[in-house]
């Protein structure tokens, strides 16, 4: 069983369409489905084409994460970081049919670390409005809950 650093936090279930809606399969938009990558401890959200200005894509993703903190540790505060990655596919790379970018060509572009309180009273809950910088605006509503469920005794 493999431990994490102390205060890192792990995805380890991803909470798919299946789960919540079937709406969300519908959707034309989505280039790449959401994932979870173990080597990098992240999550990524589904990839849509971005078509048009104020244009709307419902992503409904739900991911879900393991948090280790020791006795000792100090501090009633967990930080999230949201990267917002980008690979270029223009309309005429569209319309001549090119496979789209593969995943591992996205470039993160701007970046956004939030902080959550009250972790350590072991539950709780908050809406995080993500938004980016101005060269890059786009607004993304994140729900974050937390609860302490566990609780073990190592040796050190």
């Amino acid at each position: 069983k493999k431990s994490l650093p102390v205060g890192e936090g792990m995805p380890y279930y991803l909470l798919n369409e299946k789960n919540i809606h079937k709406r969300v399969s519908e959707n034309k938009k989505i280039v790449y489905p959401s994932k979870i990558s173990d080597s990098l401890r992240a999550f990524y959200s589904k990839t849509f084409r971005v078509q048009y200005v104020d244009q709307e894509v419902e992503l409904e993703d739900a991911c879900l994460f393991r948090f280790e903190r020791t006795a000792a540790s100090r501090g009633d505060t967990c930080y999230l970081a949201l990267e917002l990655l980008f690979a270029e596919y223009n309309s005429t790379d569209y319309a001549m049919r090119k496979e789209y970018p593969p995943q591992e060509d996205f470039e993160n572009v701007s970046m956004k670390w939030y902080t959550v309180n009250r972790f350590n009273q072991g539950h709780g809950s908050g809406f995080y409005p993500a938004t980016f910088d101005d060269s890059h605006f786009c607004l993304l509503d994140i729900m974050i809950h937390f609860m302490l469920i566990d609780y073990q005794f190592r040796q050190t």
